[in-house]
């Protein structure tokens, strides 16, 4: 059960030798499911250009790849060019490249150590849990995010929050730790995996829970600062993440969530527009709803991702309006259809289904 799994995630260790495996569950995959021809080659999306250079650029980053020899390397980024080309291809118009999605996959390439489980994961992981950075604008899906970040510091910890609104100091320093899940920031490749067991099997806002027990964990050095947004933005992204360790910030950010818990959060940010598609929106995703959790093939994955839903689907599935709305709706419908000889009737209908249209969400 994700119950079950959550406690071993959170627990000293994580998966350790059971990671493969554990990730496949966690994201609905059946391992014995082969993901489609995969496409290699970098000019078939239009930002090949970015992601040619970020994969030249890759398998450099964490410890285990300091003696990692040439040949080796160069087949990984192979690998890796194969997993990110055919994920952007396969969902274009709907995805788009950020730079940092290398990272994430290459998370998921050294777990799986295989292409085509690598593909999947980072598939599936791209629909339901990053959606936010590859289908929507800097402005619409990631910022949101960081002044979601900034709010949940005002919450748990109001003493640092009203240091940051004294300084008023917006919360950009925490895009690299969002945007990448922290596999950038961090350079063991222990921790990032050991971080990825959590989040795999936590609310998609964990990553907001992890930053913000990272801060409060130096809040005491933090409020020492000299209140200035230069020297308060060097403090924060000099923070020491090397040297702390998922197992330590672990149980507090466990602590953080029972005294606001990431439901509650979501429910609480009127004041941050997150894109209706939101991971943070639309949690948890349908093979984590039941006591077990089940695979869910990956052409269906891709039907049900909230990116691919219609917007009647949306409004209806989210209960954007009331059901005196919906109600009213389906009336205001019937009206014209039986009255459409009255013009006053049809003048009525047509301003309420229109009043009522205007209450969807756009996007």
């Amino acid at each position: 059960s994700l119950w079950e799994l959550k406690t071993i995630a959170y627990s000293s260790g994580g998966f350790r030798g059971q990671r493969k495996q554990a990730w496949a569950v966690l994201l609905g995959i059946d391992t014995r499911e082969q993901s489609r021809v995969l496409c290699e080659n970098v000019e078939d999306v239009k930002e090949g250009r970015v992601v040619q250079a970020d994969v030249q650029r890759s398998c450099y980053s964490w410890d285990i790849h300091t003696r990692l020899p040439d040949s080796k390397r160069e087949h990984m980024r192979a690998d890796l060019r194969a997993v990110i080309v055919s994920v952007i291809k396969r969902h274009e118009g709907k995805m788009t490249y950020f730079q940092g999605l290398h990272d994430i996959a290459l998370v998921f390439l050294e777990v799986s150590k295989d292409v085509h489980l690598a593909t999947l994961m980072t598939e599936r992981f791209a629909l339901y849990y990053i959606s936010d950075y590859l289908c929507w604008s800097f402005d619409q899906g990631l910022l949101p995010l960081t002044d979601s970040l900034g709010l949940l510091v005002r919450h748990v910890d109001p003493e640092v929050g009203n240091f940051f609104d004294s300084v008023g100091m917006p919360m950009h320093f925490a895009v690299p730790w969002v945007l990448t899940l922290l596999s950038h920031t961090l350079h063991g490749y222990e921790q990032v995996v050991r971080m990825f067991d959590c989040l795999l099997c936590s609310h998609p806002a964990t990553i907001l829970y992890f930053c913000c027990a990272m801060i409060v964990k130096h809040r005491t050095a933090l409020l020492e600062a000299e209140q200035d947004m230069a020297s308060v933005h060097h403090f924060l992204q000099s923070l020491p993440w090397d040297s702390e360790t998922v197992d330590s910030l672990a149980p507090e950010v466990l602590r953080l969530q029972k005294i606001f818990s990431p439901e509650k959060f979501t429910k609480s940010l009127r004041t941050v527009r997150l894109p209706p598609t939101s991971p943070m929106l639309n949690y948890p995703f349908q093979w984590l709803r039941n006591a077990q959790i089940q695979s869910v093939p990956a052409a269906r994955a891709v039907q049900d991702a909230p990116i691919y839903w219609s917007r009647l689907r949306f409004v209806l599935a989210k209960q954007r309006w009331g059901l005196l709305q919906a109600a009213g709706l389906a009336s205001c419908a019937a009206i014209i259809a039986a009255a459409s000889r009255n013009d006053l009737f049809v003048e009525v209908a047509s301003a309420v289904v229109t009043w009522t249209l205007r209450t969807l969400p756009v996007f």
